[in-house]
């Protein structure tokens, strides 16, 4: 099999297996906001991100050096392993001994309770995540997409099954069981082959892995920070209830950002890498014209939708959700853009390019938070979307900047399908004012009548990216022989 249909076949494994996966765990996590208190939640959010701010801040970029020089040795994967674990399992134990302090600065006072363990699993996905690398490196994107799928499948049952007798407490579980289980099966596929097979520390591989990974280090921990700590500045303003509703809000608005365009762009960073040249600008304009049109419905259709699902699926408690919920959605417009063009801003070696760029992000976000946050809370929304917005945005012209890929090309492939979400946009509408219904059926006729008006808008005024992803998805069904590289590298000149 050629590069192009691994890497059509990854996007299509990538995108099933999680979504299958995301949407049993979004049935469990809707279940869970039953049993749970908003500020027991954000207690419980709270934790995991101190515990992920350690894991994040020790990572240091050496993962992706793996993906970039996609044909480094023993050596070099054996150091990556051994600073990759050290590092973090220093910053766990920092954390650990900063939470008493952090919990009632962010007046989180339970946060404690729920450290430790968090911060056992996030040591063991920092093991894990260099043979994932490897996986991706090798394009073998089925295996891990299956594997992370089931892994959420573990969270999912365990939460749900000891929420009712341990509260909070069962989502710090549910983790344990989900990072145990990914970790079990990839060990037991790559075994201690290469990555965890001791060999003397160098000094020249050393600083070549360091070299790389500090360049990024930056633009990560910017990244990250504007990802997590917006919920800690949330709840430093408004406590943790009102944070547990917009981490709420947030994870729901960031599904379709998350597994459709975060997925797509992990299967095409080690496959950008893997180009040059002009088959790469090509690449990356068709990539994101299909991101969009995979994409751009999903995050329509949950704003529209969102009215009728919150009424539906939360009780009172949680309808603060709905408000900032509509407003978040818009992240699912905008993040996969943007993190696209940092994979391919990677893949180009422009790391400090990204970094910058994440930098700018973060404190884009923060200053407008502090700023618009006396206002109420859906104004720390805002300011999220914003951010994200602009983002994507100075993303792309910085494509353009790095590596001459058309500004306007790019923002051109994304109206199409902007366009054929109106009819989708429309039919929500007209179900919802016809009906006025606010049960499971209400919803169950909003979506549908989304879906149709998709459809429709997307046969006529996104034509030529729905031809091509129909062609693509009867490729990977048919798994056509006869594709290469050239033929799914990139669209012809000029398209």
């Amino acid at each position: 099999m050629s590069r192009a249909q691994k890497t059509v076949h990854g996007i299509a494994w990538s995108i099933v297996a999680n979504l299958g996966a995301r949407a049993v765990g979004l049935i469990g996590t809707l279940l869970l906001a039953r049993y749970l208190d908003p500020a027991d939640y954000g207690e419980v959010m709270a934790a995991s991100v101190v515990a992920s701010t350690a894991q994040s801040f020790s990572n240091l970029g050496l993962g992706q050096y793996l993906l970039v020089r996609p044909d480094s040795d023993q050596r070099v994967l054996f150091h990556v392993t051994f600073y990759s674990a050290v590092l973090c399992a220093v910053a766990l134990v920092v954390a650990l001994a900063l939470g008493p302090a952090i919990g009632p600065f962010f007046r989180v006072r339970q946060i404690m309770r729920y450290l430790p363990l968090l911060s056992v699993t996030a040591l063991l996905d920092r093991i894990v995540d260099v043979p994932e690398r490897i996986l991706q490196r090798d394009l073998r994107f089925k295996l891990l997409s299956l594997n992370n799928a089931f892994g959420d499948f573990a969270y999912t049952a365990v939460s749900l099954a000891l929420v009712t007798r341990t509260g909070g407490m069962s989502i710090v579980w549910g983790n344990v069981a989900r990072s145990t289980l990914r970790a079990v099966v990839i060990f037991k596929v790559n075994g201690r082959a290469g990555w965890l097979e001791p060999v003397p520390l160098r000094r020249d591989v050393t600083r070549r892995i360091f070299g790389f990974g500090l360049r990024l280090a930056l633009g990560n921990w910017a990244s990250f920070l504007a990802r997590r700590w917006d919920n800690m500045l949330t709840s430093r303003y408004f406590g943790p209830a009102v944070m547990g509703a917009y981490n709420y809000a947030y994870n729901l608005a960031n599904v379709p950002a998350l597994q459709v365009g975060e997925q797509i762009g992990d299967v095409l960073f080690p496959s950008f890498g893997h180009l040059a040249g002009q088959q790469r600008r090509d690449a990356f304009l068709r990539s994101t014209r299909l991101l969009a049109l995979l994409d751009f419905p999903l995050a329509v259709g949950l704003g529209a939708i969102t009215p009728t699902l919150v009424l539906v699926v939360f009780n009172a408690e949680w309808h603060s959700v709905g408000p900032m919920l509509v407003i978040l959605s818009s992240l699912s417009l905008a993040y996969p853009l943007g993190y696209t063009a940092g994979c391919y801003l990677q893949a180009a070696g422009r790391p400090m390019l990204l970094s910058y760029l994440e930098i700018g992000k973060a404190l884009l976000l923060f200053g407008g938070i502090v700023l618009l946050a006396p206002m109420g809370p859906r104004w720390v929304c805002v300011a999220v979307a914003t951010a994200y917005a602009a983002h994507a945005l100075v993303s792309l012209w910085l494509v353009q900047v790095a590596d001459q890929v058309p500004l306007a090309a790019s923002l051109g492939g994304l109206l199409p399908p902007l366009a054929a979400c109106l009819p989708l946009l429309a039919g929500v509408l007209a179900v919802r004012f016809a009906l006025r219904r606010n049960d499971l059926l209400g919803l169950a006729l909003e979506v549908l009548a989304g879906i149709v008006g998709y459809v429709a808008g997307a046969f006529c005024f996104a034509r030529r990216p729905t031809r091509d992803f129909l062609s693509l998805a009867r490729r990977f069904l048919r798994r056509d022989p006869h594709a290469d590289d050239a033929d799914t590298a990139g669209p012809e000149p000029g398209a």
